[in-house]
Parts: structure tokens; C-alpha cells; sequence
């Protein structure tokens, strides 16, 4: 029985990180439902239950879901907070299967992480094919770049990034030793290529920060990763060039996103703004810092919080006392309206106030000390990439993040040692 349910729960986990990659949202919480029924059936509740009391990081997501329902009891529209509530679930839904159930082995792994490279790929390959026809229309090298790129797949350019990252790293540790990679090396040497270029032209600041990192660590420790000379200084010669040369020598929205982050500090502070003020990216972040402990303050909500459902309110509201542009209805603009804190230790503080705040600190706590024992690359560089997204986006908010920091995380950290091996 346990056999058949683990191969049933390998191809959930291959539908799972599918329809993520490729933005079929409510057949990716199908996929969830299904593999928790799946967790139902085999039983053994008992047993499970002792070790999830015991397991830090389970009673850490489990406190951050119990703080998001109280919000919902202080919510002014009740029925939007079990809303919200719902598309958060599956931060109670995939640790319990996880964290209790020790199905993961190393080749399951590798074969979610494998499938998840590949459909990443194939849509990649999807998107520039879609954008070069976009693009003979139009001759607007737009196409190419950010949130247009993957807008044929109507995913985020920065979530996207952030998987495509995640992949690389599996593609040149995880497999770097597949016999099938070795036997074709030039496949693989391509295919990491393949991953820079496309991270390149998703034109995330932070994903290509934590990529140039990432290839330097990799270069120091690739004697261990890659045996030939040759495919290593290839790799790192051509990816080096690639990027500089890139932004360097072209007008590029990468080159203008960088560009941007040159600024006016002394425009947080004004008492009011216009509908013509424009912010760059980290100006509009540090000015929603402000906005959220004014929020807080006016609203003496240190406690409580304004509730997961009612933070989006106050901050439209807040955008437009300020006097942030508002957008324009005819055109369907909404202007700054649909923007959240971009930042998850201040959504946090904003739906749930200081205790919040605290939970989410403690997770992230538990999460890390979790990491840094098991030792193992690919899942401390997603850490990385995942703690560096907690500054620029509110992660939880989202059915990425969501999938992001449970799925990917837990499937490292929860699987199981080799019976003829001491540890991982």
C-alpha cells in the first residue's frame, strides 16, 4: 500500500511544481487537496502526531496560520478573511504532509527537482518564442524583458526568477555528476548558459546579485561540482562576459532597472505628494515603511494588527491621503492602489501587529538553524534567495511564495536518510 501511495505522491509533487511553473493556480491547490488525501489514507495518525509536537518548524508555520485566523475575528468583511485565510492553507496543508510523513528519499528528490528544471526550460524556451513574435509585430525589444516576458504565461517575472535560480543551482550541484550530464557535457554547459541568459533578460536586481554570488561561490568550490577544466572556466568565462557585455554595451531595461536605483531621499519625507511624483523601486519600498508604522500608529494597532484582510485597504487608503496616484478607472490604471508592503516582515507587522511581526521572525529563526544543519547547497543558496525575496516582496501573499517556502524548502530538509548511511 505505503509503495503505491509514494508513487501516487511522486506524480502530485510532479503536477505540483508543474502547474506552478507554468501558472495554473487552481490545479496546483488541486494538486495540494490530493496529495493531503493522500496523507489521510495512509493513517498512522498517532505516530505522526508525536512527532509534528515535537517538530519546531511545523509549530512555527502552524503559528503563522493561528495568528492569520485571529486576524480574520478583528476583519471588517468577514467573508474576504476566510478568503485570505484559504489561499494561505497550504502552509499548514504541505508541512503536515511533510514534516510528519518521511516519504522524500534522495531519488524522489531528483526527480521532482528534474521535472521542475525541465518544464522550467520548456516554458522558458515558450516565452522568448512567444516574445519574438511579439516582437516582429511590434520591433519593441520590451518583449524580451521583466514582467512582459512571461506575461504568455501570466506568471511574475520576479517569482519566475527566483525559480529559474533555484534550478540553476540543481542543474550545476545536484547534477552535476548525473551519468547522463557527463556523457553530454556541452548539453549541460548549454542548458546552465540557457539560465543566466533568461535570468538576465527577467531583469530581477536581487535574483541577479544573488546568481553573481552564487557563480562566484561556484567557481571557488567547482572541483567538486565539475571535474573539467574546460566546461568550468567555459561556464564562468562565458557567463561573466555574457552579463557584462550585456548590460554594459546595450540599452536595456536591465541597465535602465540598475540605473534606477539612483534617487531623491529627501522625497520620503514630504507631508504630501502628487499625482505626477515618481518613485524608483527603493524609494517606493523605504516610503511603504513609513506608511505601515503610520498606519499602526494612527490606528493604535501594535497588537492586533489591522487583520490580513483589511491591510490592503489601508494602505489604498493611505495612497491616497498622501496623495499617490490613484490610477485612472477609464483605462483600468489603478496606479499604486494594488500595491502591498513588498516587504514581508512589514506585511507581517501591518495584518498582524508586533506579535506577528515575532511569529514570523521565529520561523524564519527555526527555518534557518534547520538549514544550516543539513549542510547541503541547493537548499542553502534557496534559503539565501528566499530570505533576500522577504526584503523586496511580501512573499506569503502570494501562491508562489506560498509553493516557494514550503515545497521546495521541506523537500530538502525532510528527506530521508539512506539505510546504509549515517547522514545525508
Amino acid at each position: 500500500m505505503i509503495p503505491f501511495i509514494n508513487t501516487i505522491r511522486l506524480f502530485l509533487l510532479y503536477a505540483i511544481v508543474i502547474t506552478i511553473v507554468i501558472s495554473k493556480l487552481n490545479l496546483n491547490s488541486i494538486c495540494i487537496v490530493l496529495l493531503i488525501l493522500t496523507w489521510l489514507i495512509e493513517g498512522n495518525f498517532k505516530s505522526r502526531w508525536r512527532s509534528l509536537k515535537k517538530d519546531k518548524l511545523f509549530i512555527a508555520y502552524t503559528l503563522f496560520l493561528v495568528i492569520q485566523l485571529a486576524g480574520i475575528t478583528m476583519s471588517e468583511n468577514f467573508k474576504d478573511g476566510w478568503k485570505d485565510l484559504e489561499s494561505k492553507l497550504g502552509f499548514i496543508a504541505l508541512p503536515l504532509v511533510f514534516c510528519s510523513s518521511g516519504f522524500v528519499d534522495r531519488d524522489m528528490r531528483k526527480k521532482v527537482m528534474l521535472v521542475f528544471s525541465i518544464s522550467l526550460t520548456i516554458a522558458a524556451l515558450f516565452c522568448i518564442c512567444a516574445a519574438a513574435l511579439r516582437y516582429a509585430a511590434s520591433q519593441d525589444t520590451i518583449v524580451f524583458f521583466y514582467h512582459e516576458l512571461v506575461s504568455p504565461l501570466d506568471h511574475h517575472a520576479v517569482y519566475f526568477s527566483v525559480y529559474m535560480f533555484i534550478s540553476l543551482v540543481f542543474v550545476m550541484a545536484d547534477l552535476a555528476d548525473s551519468s547522463w550530464l557527463k556523457k553530454n557535457r556541452f548539453l549541460h554547459v548549454l542548458w546552465i548558459l540557457f539560465y543566466l541568459l533568461f535570468i538576465f533578460f527577467l531583469s530581477s536586481k536581487m535574483v541577479l546579485l544573488v546568481t553573481a554570488l552564487y557563480l562566484i561561490y561556484w567557481f571557488i568550490r567547482s572541483e567538486t561540482h565539475i571535474k573539467s577544466r574546460f566546461s568550468r572556466n567555459l561556464i564562468a568565462g562565458i557567463s561573466i562576459l555574457l552579463i557584462v557585455v550585456a548590460i554594459s554595451v546595450t540599452d536595456n531595461p536591465v541597465k535602465k532597472r540598475f540605473a534606477d536605483l539612483k534617487g531623491d531621499i529627501e522625497l520620503l519625507s514630504l507631508n504630501e505628494y502628487n499625482d505626477a511624483m515618481y518613485f524608483n523601486g527603493w524609494q517606493f519600498r523605504l516610503l511603504l515603511w513609513r506608511f505601515t508604522y503610520e498606519i499602526i500608529r494612527d490606528r493604535k494597532a501594535w497588537i492586533t494588527g489591522v487583520g490580513p484582510s483589511n491591510d490592503q485597504a489601508a494602505l489604498q487608503k493611505k495612497y491616497l491621503d498622501m496623495g499617490l496616484y490613484g490610477g485612472l478607472a477609464s483605462r483600468g490604471d489603478r496606479g499604486y492602489l494594488d500595491f502591498n508592503c513588498h516587504n514581508q516582515f512589514l506585511q507581517s507587522f501591518l495584518e498582524s501587529g508586533i506579535p506577528g511581526l515575532l511569529v514570523f521572525i521565529g520561523w524564519c529563526w527555526i527555518f534557518i538553524q534547520k538549514v544550516i544543519r543539513k549542510k547541503q547547497a541547493v537548499l542553502s543558496w534557496m534559503t539565501i534567495i528566499i530570505f533576500a525575496f522577504f526584503f523586496i516582496e511580501s512573499v506569503f501573499e502570494r501562491q508562489y511564495g506560498m509553493i516557494l517556502t514550503t515545497l521546495f524548502p521541506l523537500m530538502y530538509l525532510y528527506t530521508t536518510k539512506p539505510v546504509n548511511q549515517k547522514s545525508q
